[in-house]
């Protein structure tokens, strides 16, 4: 798993003006695991995700990754064999010319021999559902797609772990819908799924919701549970999801259906 013990950073640490990101955050992903971290701008959801595979290191506290300590520089890149990360803009990810390329350039990098390279290149485009596109230019993909691509180069890396950094936040609806959907084919291959998210609805297939604030983890729990406090979710200036606030309009109404609805599934069932 991954374990975070009483870890606090702060930007520019030894300056004069250090600026608090993180305030002894506890918190622990087990591997399989689909974990979903909210919290409004600056709330420090994308320092606690970078800490995961060592791009930062806590001024305080510990990380551990499958019991490597990220402070132990000689575990760096196992770690971050380990523990992969897709960032918000597809674009500045894809490396190469060809998509097939891109996906292998991890690998290369690392002295994969060639034939476990090209299995690991044809496993992962079979994962993402990418192999038609394999011969193609990146660029002439959706963003959707590059997406896909940018995950399946870290799972050919064999990484237990995928951190997605607000990944669909420059995506139209379809493109959004293809990286929740490679997601799902991520948790059945029994891969951890980090995902840094403003869009509640993508937190309800979550194992555990995580609630930011200011440096700290506020809430914590399945999605039944978190967005069932509602109250507390807006006075943090965030939503729940939008199934859910029209089952508490319903239920403050007098209608009888409970309040922690999260899908339109069920709230049909209750209704009818």
């Amino acid at each position: 798993m991954i374990r975070v013990e009483k870890v606090s950073f702060a930007y520019n640490a030894d300056s004069d003006s250090p600026v608090q990101a993180l305030r002894e955050v506890d918190l622990e992903i087990e591997r399989g695991q689909f974990v979903v971290i909210v919290g409004h701008n600056g709330s420090g959801k994308s320092t606690l995700a970078k800490h995961f595979n060592a791009l930062l290191i806590p001024t305080e506290g510990n990380v551990f990754v499958e019991n490597m300590n990220t402070r132990d520089e000689k575990h760096i890149w196992d770690i971050r064999q380990k523990v992969g990360m897709v960032f918000q803009n597809p674009d500045n990810q894809l490396v190469a010319t060809v998509v097939e390329d891109d996906i292998a350039f991890g690998p290369e990098n690392v002295g994969v021999p060639p034939e476990e390279i090209q299995r690991r290149v044809d496993e992962a485009m079979r994962i993402m559902g990418i192999s038609h596109v394999r011969d193609k230019a990146p660029h002439m993909l959706s963003g959707g797609q590059k997406q896909r691509v940018a995950i399946a180069g870290i799972l050919a890396m064999q990484s237990n772990y995928i951190i997605m950094d607000e990944p669909t936040s420059l995506l139209d609806p379809v493109g959004r819908e293809e990286v929740m959907e490679s997601i799902r084919k991520l948790r059945r291959e029994g891969i951890s799924v980090i995902l840094i998210t403003h869009f509640m609805h993508e937190a309800i297939e979550a194992d555990m919701v995580v609630v930011m604030d200011e440096g700290r983890i506020v809430m914590k729990g399945t999605p039944r549970e978190v967005f069932g406090r509602a109250e507390e979710i807006r006075a943090l200036s965030l939503d729940v999801p939008l199934v859910t606030q029209m089952a508490m309009r319903l239920n403050d109404m007098g209608v009888d259906i409970p309040r922690n609805v999260l899908s339109v599934e069920e709230l049909i069932e209750h209704l009818c």
